[in-house]
């Protein structure tokens, strides 16, 4: 992977429409796959071993190209995997005790501190007027909902606490990884996917989580959520590592955001745990101003002085 926010307009609507279908379908079938198999690790494991084994197919095909798998690259790349392990974890749980629409509000209201990061350790500047207004508003849709949601549930919103740190330092250490780390996108992928499958196949040993798995009694409801999530989670993974070349963090999230429309409307079709009209008018502001946010701009690299750069080089040849 290479940065790339200067590719195409072409470039970037494909790979961006591709990650909103299957952002937009994903937390959806996430749902269920935990009803129908409430085994959130296994289900996790799943997808994650078949997307690296999509990943690899694509390299030893001739495809595209895959990076190998190397110890310095391995060294750089753990924190984002256990960053996305904790991230997706703690988001199905949390998806077992509470309604998509708190799961999707509170996802809202990330870029709020991405924002902060991006300033911080990404170099990019700080929102302008009117990306601070739609911040604002993010954390004010949140409010909202929050206030008059009915369905408070205190077990559910424990492990949004915890997705939501985790959450948050994914998104800013990828686009690091991104920025930093010469890899293909496949390459990505492959990583991402080879070495989560590690440490998920780990956390359900240690969770017990294979007690009492008989996968001869899986019948249809279980194996037809659980497939098309691996077929979600191939797409989602490879245009996810695109897109994240393609923007700052914060931008990233927010599209992420704006991709949920479609999911919570699938919700309201489905599900039987609804907000309040007044919190889903709180949802959808924080939607609305998700999608009207413009990213910030990277803050410009200061001119070195030229009697300086003499100084020092005269230093260093002493």
């Amino acid at each position: 992977m290479k940065d790339l926010e200067s590719a195409s307009k072409g470039t970037k609507f494909i790979a961006t429409t591709g990650y909103m279908v299957c952002s937009s379908l994903m937390l959806m079938v996430n749902k269920l796959s935990v009803h129908y198999l409430p085994k959130p690790g296994i289900v996790l494991l799943i997808q994650f071993l078949s997307s690296a084994m999509f990943a690899f197919i694509i390299g030893a095909s001739g495809v595209a190209e895959v990076d190998n798998l190397t110890w310095e690259k391995v060294q750089k790349f753990w924190p984002a995997v256990l960053a996305q392990l904790a991230t997706i974890f703690s988001g199905v749980k949390a998806l077992q005790y509470s309604n998509v629409e708190t799961f999707v509000v509170f996802r809202a209201s990330v870029p709020l501190v991405l924002s902060f990061l991006d300033y911080k350790f990404l170099g990019r500047e700080l929102p302008g007027t009117r990306s601070a207004l739609c911040l604002g508003g993010l954390l004010l849709g949140t409010a909202i909902y929050t206030i008059t949601d009915s369905q408070f549930e205190v077990h559910g919103y424990k492990w949004i606490g915890i997705w939501y740190i985790a959450f948050a330092f994914d998104q800013a250490y990828l686009k690091h990884v991104v920025q930093t780390v010469p890899m293909t996108a496949f390459g990505g992928v492959y990583y991402q996917n080879a070495l989560g499958s590690v440490g998920l196949l780990a956390l359900c040993i240690v969770t017990n989580e294979f007690h009492d798995v008989d996968v001869t009694s899986w019948n249809a409801m279980v194996w037809g959520p659980l497939l098309t999530s691996c077929l979600l989670g191939m797409g989602l993974s490879t245009f996810a590592y695109r897109v994240r070349a393609m923007t700052s963090a914060t931008a990233f999230a927010i599209l992420g955001n704006v991709c949920k429309i479609v999911t919570v409307l699938l919700n309201w079709m489905i599900w039987d745990k609804h907000c309040s009209p007044t919190g889903l008018a709180g949802l959808l502001l924080c939607l609305a101003c998700a999608y009207f946010y413009k990213p910030a701009p990277r803050r410009p690299v200061p001119e070195s002085d030229p009697e300086e750069e003499a100084v020092l080089v005269e230093t260093n040849t002493k």
